[in-house]
């Protein structure tokens, strides 16, 4: 599938401020599922600095640093890809037994992304249900996929940060990140690494367009696969990744602040359009 995004990001503020250096993770990864044929990042205003790198969690981010003050930050990145993976179950998938999930020298090398802390109650016996119902890790992750999509509504929140997987049950319903969060907690709690995704997605309903969230689980002989709770299906060639992070927070599209008092508002414009 041939995909082509505009997104254009304005930060207006209520009197001048400064900006404090940003990271932009908008750059759409290149892996086995995606061939990155055009991208521009334009910035207004005009950055004094900006470098490529790798973030700690090895995503390609663009660090940019300004000069001066300003009344507002406009970011707009444009692509075009190829997305390649049609199937999401072109893997010859490794034995994953409950008792022997991964090997003892993948086990430490996964720890950022198995390590969950004390899962609330709830979350508890959602994985416990579904893990007893599973004949192995492999069914697990499709099983939690499907019932997440059947038993959380979906509802559209342009800010704010994920709610936690908890509250996400309580409520019935979430944004396409809280559900991604719920799933890796999910995923978490039994032992699989999980972490969670940003990006964008071709298709769907509403008439303007989101960036889109969703959850990446490691599978023994697979690697990292994508699950997309929101919708209940595997990642396969509608969806492109711009970020991964063991932290919902640390896969923001834009991230940094400005020093000033000041009242900040974002306005963001997003267009995809998809061709076979």
């Amino acid at each position: 599938m041939h995909i082509r995004v505009s997104h254009a990001s304005t930060y207006t503020y209520s009197r001048p401020v400064r900006l404090a250096p940003h990271w932009l993770r908008l750059r759409p990864r290149c892996d086995g599922g995606a061939e990155l044929l055009d991208f521009t990042l334009e910035i207004d205003p005009q950055p004094a600095g900006r470098s490529d790198c790798l973030d700690a969690e090895g995503n390609l981010v663009t660090r940019v640093w300004f000069r001066g003050e300003a009344t507002r930050l406009v970011v707009t990145s444009s692509f075009e890809v190829d997305t390649r993976r049609a199937d999401p179950y072109d893997y010859l998938p490794d034995p994953a037994p409950w008792d022997g999930l991964y090997a003892p020298d993948l086990e430490p090398r996964l720890a950022p992304w198995t390590a969950s802390g004390p899962q609330a109650p709830s979350v508890l016996a959602l994985a416990r249900g579904l893990r007893e119902a599973s004949a192995d890790a492999h069914e697990f992750v499709h099983r939690l996929n499907d019932q997440l999509h059947r038993q959380i509504d979906q509802e559209i929140r342009d800010t704010g940060q994920a709610h936690a997987p908890e509250e996400t049950l309580r409520r019935g319903r979430g944004a396409c990140r809280d559900l991604a969060v719920l799933f890796v907690a999910a995923c978490r709690s039994q032992g699989l690494a999980a972490r969670f995704v940003s990006g964008y997605q071709s298709g769907g309903y509403h008439p303007r367009r989101y960036m889109h969230a969703w959850a990446e689980v490691y599978l023994p002989g697979a690697g990292w696969r994508g699950f997309d709770p929101t919708h209940g299906r595997a990642v396969a060639g509608h969806h492109v990744a711009v970020a991964a992070a063991a932290r919902a927070e640390d896969a923001a599209p834009i991230e940094g602040g400005f020093l000033g008092a000041a009242h900040a508002t974002l306005r963001a414009e997003v267009r995809i359009d998809a061709a076979d």
